[in-house]
């Protein structure tokens, strides 16, 4: 609940923005509540939170541990955690190439 009336650079492309939502819905925060700021993509984003636009934002990996490492901030949150595993992205392989190496 710490978002909400927060400003809260949110990444707004299908995948990272549903996944937002959903980590509010599991941990009973109303997203409505939250005062999300489209910022751009993830360069604009990371932008924004450094020149103190948003009290939060939503990065992935390794931006937000670049951040916390810079001393800009702390990772409070994984969305993992709360949502659990979710297949963002994949490497596909063919089984011949499995028997290969």
């Amino acid at each position: 609940r710490d978002l909400e009336k927060k400003k809260v650079l949110v990444d707004h492309l299908s995948q990272p923005l549903a996944l937002m939502k959903y980590a509010c819905h599991l941990q009973n925060v109303d997203y409505a509540s939250i005062e999300v700021v489209d910022a751009g993509g993830p360069d604009a984003m990371e932008q924004a939170f450094r020149d103190g636009q948003g009290d939060f934002v939503h990065l992935q990996g390794p931006t937000a541990q670049q951040l916390e490492h810079e001393g800009k901030g702390v990772v409070v949150a994984s969305m993992g955690d709360v949502i659990g595993p979710v297949a963002f992205s994949s490497l596909f392989a063919k089984r011949d190439w499995l028997r290969t190496d």
